[in-house]
C-alpha cells in the first residue's frame, strides 16, 4: 500500500517560506516544490517551510507523524541544519527536535494533531541554520500526505491462546484474537500475522490446514489458502477484507490440525502484534494502525499466550451427536470450546472441515 493510498482525502501541502526557498502547491496527494538560488539565513528557530494540511473528507482526521524531504542543492549541507521542529499557528513546537539528513525524514507529533472535515491545519517547520552556507546552496522541502486516519477510528486487538490441545485432534482451536472498533469509523483488515514457536519436541510440521474463521460463522474458513507453518511470522491472507464495524467486536478463532504424533509436553506458542495487522478505514485507503485492546476484566488485555500438547478430553454438548462421520464441523462444540478459552480449560474442535 502506497503512502497516498493510506492517506487518500488527506494532502500536505508544502510551501517554503521566509528561508529563501519557495513552492508551488498542487491538487491532490501530490506535492510540486520549486526552490530558488538565495540560501537561508543563519540563526535560531528559522522558519524553512510551511506545511499544510488539507482534509477534504466529510469528517475529521487526526495526524500523528509528517514524512518530510529534504533535498540539497549546490554545496549545502544536511549538517547545516540542526532541531528542527514543527510548530502550530500558536508557535507551540508540537515535535521533538529533528536533525535532518538528505532524503525521509519523519516528524511524530507530541500530539496528534486533528484537523476538522473540510478544513486545513497550518504547520511552520523551523530549524537553526549554522553560518558559512555556500553560496547558492539551496535546502528543499516536499511531502507526500501524512498518514492520518479519521478521529475515534481505531482498533483494538488482543490474542487468548488455549491452554491444552491433544495429540490428533482435527481443527483445534488453537487460539482467539478479539477485535474491537472505535465508535467513529468501521475497519478493515486484509491479513492476520500470526507468530509461532515450537518447543519441548513439537515442530511446525505437527500443524497442518491451519484456517482463520470468525466465530459467528465457525464452518467456514476466511483465508482461502493455507500457511505452511513455521517457526515466525505466519500470515494468513484473507479471502476478502474482514469489516469490523463502528464500536463493534469480531472474534478469530485461529484453527490447525494437531497430528497425533505430536508428543506430550510440547508447546506452541503463539503471539501477535497489532501494529502489523494491515488495516484500513472501510470504504477508503486511509490507514489505521491496530493498537493492543483491552482484556475482558478491563486493563490492557493479552496478545500471546502458550498452548500445551496434553492428553484432554472433549467438552460434551448436551444435545449434539458425536457421529465422527464426515466433513461437517460440530459448531457446537468449537463455540463452547471458545468459551472454554477465557476460562482456561481445554479447547478441541470435533469435526473436519476443508
Amino acid at each position: 500500500m502506497t503512502m497516498t493510498q493510506k492517506a487518500m482525502g488527506t494532502l500536505v501541502a508544502i510551501t517554503l517560506g521566509t528561508a529563501g526557498i519557495v513552492a508551488a502547491q498542487t491538487t491532490g496527494t501530490n506535492v510540486s516544490v520549486t526552490t530558488t538560488t538565495s540560501t537561508p539565513s543563519a540563526g535560531t528557530a528559522m522558519t524553512l517551510a510551511n506545511v499544510e494540511i488539507e482534509n477534504t473528507t466529510s469528517t475529521s482526521v487526526t495526524t500523528s507523524q509528517v514524512p518530510l524531504t529534504l533535498t540539497l542543492g549546490g554545496n549545502a549541507a544536511a549538517s547545516s541544519l540542526s532541531n528542527c521542529r514543527l510548530h502550530n499557528a500558536s508557535g507551540t513546537a508540537l515535535t521533538n527536535a529533528v536533525a535532518p539528513i538528505s532524503g525521509s525524514n519523519t516528524f511524530t507529533l507530541t500530539s496528534a494533531v486533528t484537523t476538522g472535515a473540510n478544513s486545513t491545519t497550518a504547520l511552520t517547520l523551523r530549524c537553526d541554520v549554522a553560518s558559512g552556507i555556500p553560496s547558492g546552496a539551496t535546502f528543499q522541502f516536499s511531502s507526500t500526505a501524512a498518514p492520518t486516519a479519521p478521529s475515534g477510528t481505531s482498533l483494538g486487538v488482543t490474542l487468548n491462546a488455549t491452554p491444552r490441545i491433544a495429540p490428533g485432534t482435527p481443527d483445534a482451536l488453537l487460539a482467539l484474537v478479539i477485535m474491537q472498533a472505535g465508535t467513529n469509523n468501521a475497519v478493515q483488515i486484509s491479513s492476520l500475522p500470526v507468530s509461532m514457536t515450537f518447543a519441548n519436541g513439537v515442530a511446525a510440521s505437527h500443524l497442518s490446514d491451519c484456517r482463520v474463521r470468525n466465530v459467528t460463522s465457525l464452518a467456514n474458513s476466511l483465508n482461502t489458502s493455507v500457511p505452511t507453518i513455521a517457526s515466525g511470522t505466519n500470515t494468513f491472507s484473507l479471502a476478502s477484507p474482514l469489516t469490523i464495524g463502528s464500536s463493534s467486536t469480531v472474534t478469530l478463532a485461529v484453527t490447525c490440525d494437531i497430528a497425533a504424533n505430536a508428543p506430550l509436553g510440547g508447546t506452541i506458542g503463539l503471539s501477535l502484534t497489532p501494529s502489523s495487522i494491515p488495516a484500513t478505514v472501510s470504504g477508503s485507503g486511509v490507514s489505521v494502525t491496530p493498537i493492543v485492546g483491552q482484556a475482558v476484566g478491563g486493563g490492557t488485555g493479552p496478545t500471546s499466550g502458550t498452548v500445551t500438547i496434553s492428553n484432554v478430553t472433549a467438552p460434551t454438548v448436551p444435545g449434539v451427536p458425536n457421529t465422527g462421520s464426515g466433513n461437517a464441523l460440530s459448531v457446537a462444540v468449537l463455540a463452547l470450546s471458545a468459551v472454554l478459552v477465557f476460562g482456561a480449560f481445554a479447547i478441541l474442535m470435533r469435526r473436519k472441515v476443508i
